[in-house]
């Protein structure tokens, strides 16, 4: 007859049998670096191109007697999006360098950057008037900050959730 299982034994049983994966991590998470890496690749690309039609319209706004116009013009996109952008790359970069031990949060410390990024760029009034000014007759230089950085944040945040 079999005795009871010692504590030791039941141990290696859930350890090893009944979890044998019991402490790595989640396979979505190992690739983590890797994800990180195509998302910071798809951000730059989206934001280079806001920042060249952003430069068009700031430029135009610069030769306009309008006190309102010069300030739009001396913000450039950090002063429309505020700390979100440098936010949002030291995210990448720390889920970039992130090891399986600090993957899982580094994951969603990203996925809370990209979510409050999206956030502004659908609630915040100012970017919508950058959008309407630079799509004005007398202006002609469209900024599609809505769309070119949402449809990147939004290809991000798949790429990054998994």
């Amino acid at each position: 007859m079999v005795g009871a299982l010692t504590s030791t034994q039941m141990e290696f049983i859930t350890r090893f049998i009944l979890k044998p994966n019991a402490g790595a991590p989640a396979p979505e998470a190992t690739d983590l670096p890797e994800r990180a890496r195509k998302a910071r690749t798809i951000w730059i690309g989206a934001k280079d191109r806001v920042d060249a039609e952003l430069g068009k319209l700031q430029q135009i706004l610069r030769e306009i007697d309008d006190a309102n116009c010069q300030v739009i013009a001396d913000k450039g996109l950090n002063g429309f999006t505020g700390k979100l952008q440098t936010g949002l790359l030291a995210a990448l970069m720390d889920a970039e360098a992130a090891g399986p031990d600090v993957a899982s949060d580094r994951q969603v410390a990203l996925i809370d950057a990209i979510e409050d990024f999206e956030d502004r760029l659908a609630n915040d009034p100012a970017i919508s008037l950058i959008e309407d000014i630079g799509a004005m007759k007398e202006v002609m230089a469209p900024v599609a900050l809505t769309k070119t950085l949402g449809a990147a944040l939004g290809r991000m945040h798949s790429l990054v959730a998994g």
